[in-house]
C-alpha cells in the first residue's frame, strides 16, 4: 500500500559524506599531478612542478542556508522562480551546504552540462543519479526503474526497452502511419468542435491525452475509452502538483512521507490507486494473451535478470510501465503545449508550417515525410531550446573532478550533487545568441537553425539521454504537421505567457483559438 512505501522511503537514501574543503581537495590533486609531470617531464616537468595551482577560476559563491531555504519557501509553487532569484543573484553558479553536510553546486553554463551527462552510467562511472533526482517520484514508481535507477538495475530496463524505442523502431512507416492515426483521431475530435466557428480551446489537456494514448498504444498494446483516458489523466496531474513541491525540496526525505497529514493527501492516494491498478491491469491483460504483439511491454516481460535468470517481479514491472506512461506523455505534450502557445503568437512562423502542411497533403505519413518539413522541425528544436520540458537536471559525482571549460573549470569534490538547469543553460547568450545564430538567445525563432545547429540537451545525453527521445519527435512532427493542415491558431490574450514548473516547465496560459482553415473541409462536410 501507498503508506508502507512512503514509510520506507527514508531508507533508501544513501547518506551523503560529510563537507570536504573543495578548494583545499583541488589544490591537492592539482599539485599531486604537477609532482607526476615532474617524473615524467625531467626538466619541464620540474618547472612545471613549482607552478602556482592550474585552478585559477574563482570558486561560486556559496549562498548561506537561510537564504537558500527562503528562496525554497517562496517559490515552492513555482520551482523555477528559485533558479530565476538565485541565479540572477550570484551568476550561473552558486553552491549551498546543506544541514547534513552534504554539498549542491548548481551550474547553468552550457559548457557544464556535457560533463555529468556523458560520463553517467559510462565506463569511467564518474557521475551518477543521486536519490535526489526522483526522491518525490518514487512514491509512485518506486526507485529500480529506467528513470531512477544506476548500474546494473538501469541496464537491465534499458536493455528490454531500448530496441522498442530506437529510431529504427520508431521511424519504421509503419509505426510512424500508426501514430500519425492516433494523433489525428484527437485532432478530428477538435476540429469537429471548431466545425461552427472559431472556438477556444486549453490546449494542454488535449495534448496530454492524445500523448497517452500514443504510449498506451504502442507500447503498451492498450486502449481506453475516452472517460477512463481523461481519469488516468487527472491522476497524473495530481502526482504531477506532488512532484512540484518535492522539486525544492532538498533533503533525502520525501514529502509524500507526510501524505496523511499533508493537506491533498486523499486526492494523492486516490491517484496512486488509480494508477497502479491500471499498471497491474495492464500487465494482467498481457499475461493472458501472450504473444499477441511485440512492444515495450513485451520486452520488459521477457527481460531476465542476469543474477538470478528470473523475470522482474510484478512491482518492477508496474514501476516501468508507469514510468514510461509518466515519462512517455507528459514531456511531449509539454512540448506541444509551448509550439501552439508560441505559433499562436508568430504568424509569420505559423505561415511557414501552413505551407508544408499543404505541400505534403496527400503524402503518405511516413517518417521521411515529417522530416522533410524543415520549418515543423525547426519549431521543435526552438521549443525545446527554450522551454525543455525536463528542464533541470541531477547528477552526483562519484569521484573528484571538474566540470566546466579549461579556463572556468570548477573543483568538483566526491559526493557533490550538481544540479543543471537546462532552462537557464540554453539562454547562454554567448552559445545561443546573436553572434552563432543571428537571433537574441531568449527569443522565439526558429529560423535560428537555417543558420546554425548549437548543441542542446533537452532530452540529456549520453547513454542516459531518454530513451523516448525519438518517439517523442516523431509524435510532435506528426501533430504539429496535422495542427497545420487544419487549423489557424490565434492568441487569446495579449498578455505575456508566464512560465509555472513542477518537473517539467509549462505555460501559464495554455489557452489558443482555433479556427478551421479555409482550405480544409468542415467535418460537416466530409459526413
Amino acid at each position: 500500500a501507498l503508506e508502507q512505501r512512503l514509510a520506507l522511503y527514508g531508507q533508501i537514501a544513501t547518506p551523503q559524506p560529510g563537507p570536504i574543503d573543495v578548494s583545499a581537495r583541488a589544490q591537492t590533486a592539482s599539485s599531486m599531478a604537477l609532482r607526476t609531470a615532474s617524473v615524467a617531464g625531467g626538466a619541464v616537468g620540474a618547472a612545471l612542478a613549482k607552478a602556482p595551482p592550474l585552478h585559477a577560476a574563482p570558486l561560486p559563491p556559496r549562498v548561506g542556508l537561510l537564504a537558500f531555504i527562503n528562496g525554497v519557501r517562496r517559490h515552492r509553487r513555482n520551482p523555477i522562480g528559485f533558479f530565476d532569484a538565485l541565479h540572477g543573484q550570484h551568476g550561473q553558479t552558486f553552491r549551498v551546504t546543506l544541514p547534513t553536510g552534504s554539498d549542491l553546486l548548481f551550474d547553468c553554463r552550457p559548457q557544464a552540462l556535457s560533463a555529468p551527462l556523458v560520463h553517467t552510467d559510462n565506463a569511467d562511472e564518474s557521475w551518477e543519479k543521486p536519490p535526489l533526482q526522483g526522491h518525490g517520484l518514487s512514491f509512485l514508481v518506486g526507485t529500480e526503474n529506467v528513470f531512477l535507477a544506476n548500474g546494473e538495475i538501469w541496464k537491465q530496463a534499458h536493455r528490454a526497452m531500448q530496441p522498442h524505442l530506437s529510431a529504427a523502431a520508431i521511424q519504421d512507416d509503419v509505426m510512424t502511419a500508426r501514430v500519425s492515426s492516433i494523433l489525428d483521431a484527437h485532432l478530428d475530435a477538435l476540429a469537429q468542435r471548431a466545425a461552427k466557428g472559431p472556438v477556444e480551446v486549453d490546449v494542454r489537456p488535449v495534448m496530454q491525452q492524445a500523448t497517452l494514448d500514443v504510449a498506451l498504444q504502442t507500447l503498451l498494446g492498450t486502449t481506453l475509452s475516452k472517460p477512463e483516458l481523461e481519469r488516468v489523466q487527472h491522476a497524473f496531474g495530481v502526482v504531477m502538483e506532488w512532484l512540484g513541491s518535492e522539486t525544492l525540496n532538498p533533503t533525502s526525505v520525501s514529502l509524500g512521507n507526510l501524505a496523511g497529514i499533508l493537506p491533498g493527501a486523499g486526492a494523492l492516494k486516490e491517484a496512486y490507486k488509480t494508477l497502479t491498478d491500471l499498471g497491474d491491469r495492464i500487465i494482467a491483460q498481457r499475461r493472458a494473451q501472450p504473444g499477441a504483439t511485440t512492444d515495450l511491454l513485451d520486452g520488459l516481460l521477457q527481460a531476465r535478470d542476469p543474477e538470478t535468470g528470473g523475470p522482474f517481479s510484478d512491482e518492477r514491472l508496474r514501476n516501468e510501465v508507469l514510468t514510461v506512461l509518466l515519462a512517455g506523455h507528459e514531456t511531449t505534450a509539454t512540448l506541444l503545449s509551448w509550439s501552439s502557445v508560441l505559433l499562436s503568437r508568430t504568424p509569420r512562423v505559423q505561415a511557414q508550417l501552413h505551407a508544408e502542411a499543404d505541400a505534403a497533403a496527400g503524402k503518405p505519413a511516413t517518417s521521411a515525410t515529417l522530416q522533410d518539413m524543415t520549418a515543423v522541425q525547426n519549431t521543435i528544436k526552438e521549443t525545446l531550446r527554450l522551454y525543455t520540458p525536463a528542464w533541470f537536471l541531477v547528477r552526483r559525482a562519484k569521484a573528484d573532478t571538474t566540470i566546466g571549460p579549461p579556463d572556468r573549470a570548477i573543483p568538483v569534490a566526491k559526493g557533490t550533487t550538481v544540479v543543471m538547469s537546462v532552462f537557464h543553460a540554453h539562454r547562454d547568450e554567448e552559445m545561443y545568441g546573436v553572434r552563432k545564430t543571428g537571433y537574441p538567445a531568449a527569443e522565439f525563432h526558429p529560423e535560428r537553425y537555417l543558420n546554425a545547429n548549437p548543441k542542446t540537451f533537452p532530452f540529456g545525453g549520453g547513454v542516459r539521454i531518454c530513451l523516448g527521445v525519438h518517439l517523442a519527435r516523431l509524435e510532435a512532427a506528426a501533430m504539429l504537421a496535422g495542427m497545420a493542415r487544419r487549423f489557424d491558431l490565434a492568441a487569446v490574450s495579449d498578455a505575456p505567457v508566464g512560465v509555472r514548473s513542477d518537473i517539467s516547465v509549462h505555460p501559464s496560459d495554455t489557452r489558443v483559438r482555433l479556427s478551421l482553415r479555409a482550405s480544409q473541409p468542415s467535418p460537416a462536410a466530409q459526413a
